[in-house]
């Protein structure tokens, strides 16, 4: 078989890695070190939105929080608008938050945090940030 992709230029592949899922992104980088080096160069420009509602482990359980802090370290600089699942300690949430600095939009999904350690999250950034919890 005839690995066309391979031969295009790196452009056109960072193009491609652009418009991809965020899983098939990442399992791009794991083709060889240059898809690696192109997809954390393009791959992941653009990325504004991240849900871990969207991502799931092979056995289809939620993304626990290495591999949400693994997509982060990749995207987290240019994420507008976080949304994050069931995540237990607040500082787990610091940590995330400390990814992703222009995020202006988290929502906080069945966390079991008090008020006072939400109102603590929300002093420690920009006032337009907003905290849904459902």
């Amino acid at each position: 078989m005839v690995d066309y992709i391979s031969s295009l230029p790196e452009l056109c592949i960072g193009s491609i890695m652009q418009h991809l899922p965020w899983r098939e992104c990442i399992g791009m980088e794991q083709v060889n070190k240059r898809w690696r080096r192109l997809a954390l160069t393009h791959g992941w420009i653009g990325r504004r939105e991240f849900d871990s509602c969207d991502y799931r482990n092979r056995g289809g359980q939620q993304l626990d929080i290495a591999h949400i802090t693994m997509l982060l370290d990749r995207c987290g600089r240019q994420v507008e608008s976080l949304r994050l699942f069931h995540i237990r300690s607040p500082f787990e949430v610091i940590d995330l938050l400390d990814k992703c600095p222009i995020a202006s939009k988290v929502d906080l999904i069945d966390v079991e945090f008090d008020s006072a350690v939400l109102d603590h999250l929300r002093t420690m950034r920009a006032t337009g940030l907003r905290y849904g919890l459902k």
